[in-house]
């Protein structure tokens, strides 16, 4: 979401403070706006968008967690860059 891009460029200024060897890459879903996307391309992060992979078990916790788990396996597709 929006509400993470300060923290992604906060990160990214971290690592950069640090020379960090590796490139810096964001993964967005449609839910993200096209302006944070332009901000963190303009920071020096490297976009990639993705299709978000849904909690298979959200269905049967979603009294239990929180809205925000619901999208919590997308993060699997890092290992596919």
């Amino acid at each position: 979401t929006d509400e993470f891009g300060l923290g992604a460029l906060t990160l990214g200024y971290s690592l950069r403070r640090v020379a960090a060897r590796y490139p810096l890459v964001a993964m967005l879903t449609r839910v993200v706006s096209a302006q944070t996307e332009r901000t963190l391309r303009h920071a020096g992060i490297e976009v990639v968008r993705v299709e978000p992979v849904h909690n298979p078990y959200a269905a049967f916790k979603s009294d239990l967690e929180e809205k925000s788990w619901e999208q919590v396996y997308t993060k699997v597709q890092a290992w596919s860059l």
